[in-house]
């Protein structure tokens, strides 16, 4: 170990880490006593798994570790509104947070250049965040905060052997902006138009002749489309934390889409961009808003 951490492992999303609570007991297995003899990941142990594909968006490539599902990341890394360098999460702001060591002074670990979320300006680690059920209940309420949904962006369950790219939350989460990403992506003429920014926003860009399977263009996956989607007529399926299922309109406000996915309203960073209030100065989501 390298300050309290390891320095050797295996990516994982977070449906890896709940195998063992969805009849994947012996899968489990395979990740957490495999590697520590040092084998690759390799098809053994990312098999495809039927409850991960939804029945509107079945796999194109069949045996590969497709999904269907995305965890609520928070505000997205690419939004320009954060302030500075490193952009550290907030509790306040999502339910799912990235515990990967993405950092080339682990030798012996990935090669890659540290994502800049993990180091504080003076070097030391930045604090990991945990998020519990209870932090949510005494904060904006298990009902009223997303945690998982669907998506036609995703990519798999976990990232492919070899694949030494920086973490990046769209690969299995859903994200929120303050500001636009107004950065040109290759492919495309400019930067995606505001109307990508919400819920089924980019499903057009799913079913284009010059989209790839999502299996083979892992290297075309942007940011920005990664907003809930589905191919179901006028909205998606999404979890909440309380374990409820609601089938959300795609004519869902963003502020609402946004405030929904925040944990804490009064701590939170979320601004609204048409008022510029903050998410404790604006009024919260009722039901009849979704």
């Amino acid at each position: 170990p390298a300050a309290g951490e390891y320095s050797v492992g295996r990516r994982a999303s977070w449906i890896v880490m709940l195998m063992p609570y969805m009849e994947n007991g012996p899968l489990w297995d395979r990740w957490t006593q495999d590697f520590a003899a040092g084998p690759a990941v390799n098809q053994f142990h990312t098999p495809e798994i039927e409850s991960l594909v939804c029945p509107s968006d079945p796999a194109e490539i069949v045996g590969e570790p497709t999904n269907s599902y995305v965890a609520n990341a928070g505000r997205a890394l690419r939004d320009p509104s954060w302030s500075a360098n490193p952009r550290l999460d907030s509790a306040p702001d999502g339910v799912f947070f990235d515990l990967n060591l993405m950092s080339s002074d682990f030798a012996s670990g990935w090669p890659n250049a540290t994502d800049d979320r993990e180091l504080l300006p003076s070097g030391q680690r930045a604090p990991r965040l945990q998020m519990s059920l209870a932090y949510i209940s005494a904060g904006d309420g298990t009902s009223k905060t997303l945690m998982v949904s669907e998506s036609l962006e995703t990519l798999s369950y976990t990232m492919p052997a070899g694949d030494n790219r920086p973490d990046a939350k769209h690969f299995f989460g859903f994200v929120w902006h303050n500001q636009r990403d107004t950065t040109n992506y290759p492919g495309y003429p400019s930067a995606f138009p505001e109307q990508v920014y919400r819920i089924n926003g980019a499903r057009d860009q799913f079913v284009s002749d010059s989209n790839p399977p999502r299996e083979e263009n892992l290297n075309t996956r942007y940011e920005p489309l990664s907003y809930p989607s589905s191919f179901h007529p006028g909205g998606v399926n999404m979890a909440f934390c309380d374990g409820s299922i609601r089938y959300v309109t795609e004519r869902l406000d963003p502020r609402v889409y946004a405030q929904s996915m925040t944990t804490k309203y009064k701590r939170s960073n979320y601004v609204d961009r048409e008022t510029n209030k903050r998410d404790r100065d604006l009024p919260q989501p009722s039901e009849s808003d979704f």
